[in-house]
């Protein structure tokens, strides 16, 4: 199930076009990502991973992680249903050519299965997704359905002088992987953005 979670964390990538440095301007470029991820566009969501991301791992790898991880998440019962509360920082750092900042939004999720695996699903989505509100609800249906909300933040880079804009999720977990691509200084700096 980690592994879901791996995959998962790279479908919900997010990358747009180019970056607004106003709320509103972002939330404008966050509907396009939405849009690709809607269309399972995994070709465009890559166009704005960072190049060092693409370049380590590898383009055609990268698609068959993004077209598995749609498989797993739907073999799952798990969906993703909405992106909010995006805020995107004022701060920004100076790195090696390069400027970085944060940007954190809620991932909101649903769950529809049987009691026991709601439960099990309640109970995994605390651990491993930091899930900050766990709530079942009926729908109209009169189903019981599992909604989370999952406090998400992005790393975002672009190289001095430009609004090139490349994004990637930035969790505890990615923060190793950050720390080889790039450098173990630029993790233990980016913790002034917070």
């Amino acid at each position: 199930m980690n592994k879901f979670f791996i995959t998962a964390a790279a479908a919900v990538s997010i990358s747009f076009s180019s970056f607004a440095q106003t709320t509103e301007g972002a939330m404008e470029d966050f509907s396009e990502y939405i849009k690709l991820t809607e269309e399972e566009n995994w070709s465009g969501v890559i166009g704005y991973m960072p190049d060092v991301f693409v370049d380590q791992i590898g383009r055609e790898m990268l698609l068959g992680v993004l077209e598995q991880a749609i498989v797993q998440i739907e073999q799952s019962g798990l969906s993703l249903d909405d992106f909010t509360d995006f805020t995107a920082s004022d701060k920004f750092l100076d790195y090696e050519g390069s400027k970085y900042t944060l940007l954190e939004f809620t991932t909101h999720m649903s769950f529809r299965g049987p009691q026991d695996q709601m439960e099990q699903m309640q109970s995994m989505a605390a651990t491993a997704l930091n899930a900050t509100a766990a709530e079942i609800k009926e729908d109209e249906e009169g189903s019981r359905v599992l909604h989370l909300e999952v406090p998400s933040t992005v790393l975002a880079v672009a190289v001095q002088g430009t609004e090139d804009w490349r994004f990637m999720r930035y969790t505890d977990q990615q923060k190793p992987m950050v720390a080889q691509l790039i450098s173990q200084e630029l993790v233990d700096r980016l913790e002034e953005l917070k």
